[in-house]
Order: C-alpha cells, then structure tokens, then sequence
C-alpha cells in the first residue's frame, strides 16, 4: 500500500511508447464501458493495466484518467470499496493540477463527480 503522497511523487514517465500505450488504453477502457457495459473483467484488466503503467513506468498527464478509472472500478459493484474508490479519484483530481492536464479534465471530472463522488459526497456539492 503506498501513501497518497508516494502516488503523486511517482517519477514522470518519458517513454513516448507508454505514453502513447497509456492513452489508447484510456481510450479502450471509456469504449468498452458503453460497449460491453456487462463485461466488468475487460473495464478491470483495462484500469489495472494504467495504474500499473503509472507505478513501472511514471506518472504522466493520463495518469489522472488512470486513477479515476481505477476509482471508478473499486467503487462498481463487483469490489464496492467507496473509500478507495473515493481516494483513487482525489489523487485522479490532483493529478490535474500536477500536469495541467486540461484535456484531461472531462473525462475526470465525468467519473468523478458522475461516478465516484456520488458515493461519499451529497448529490449537490457533486453538482455544483
């Protein structure tokens, strides 16, 4: 188990390979979600695949859709874990700001507040 400190001080990744790899398996992940909303095991090897990316290889702008997306997936209801859930989808938010990864914001933001948030927060401040 690392601190949320240990996950934001991840080095930054410099492979354009992974970068590359990160993005099109975000991309994947957000597919199979509207595509194959039944088949949880293709969301999960998808936002374990990210996250393991992120450790190994560094941290990067898709590194936020990384932990929400892995949020989003301890939160389903296969795990049903809202506190890690709800942390992996902080550390997805201050991802962000570290990269100041605008592009990104969307897409976070959607499962955050739409998904993740939903879980601990009062629907209002998830409005807002």
């Amino acid at each position: 188990d690392r601190s949320d400190e240990e996950l934001l001080s991840i080095e930054v990744m410099k492979s354009k390979s992974k970068l590359g790899l990160m993005q099109f398996y975000g991309q994947i992940h957000f597919l199979s979600y509207f595509l194959k909303p039944d088949d949880s095991g293709i969301l999960h090897f998808f936002s374990c695949r990210l996250i393991e990316l992120c450790l190994k290889h560094g941290a990067s702008k898709y590194s936020a859709r990384a932990f929400s997306q892995f949020g989003m997936m301890l939160g389903g209801n296969t795990i049903k874990d809202a506190e890690s859930s709800y942390r992996m989808g902080k550390i997805a938010l201050q991802y962000i700001n570290k990269f100041n990864a605008t592009d990104q914001l969307p897409m976070v933001y959607s499962e955050f507040y739409g998904y993740i948030a939903l879980q601990r927060e009062p629907f209002q401040s998830c409005a807002d």
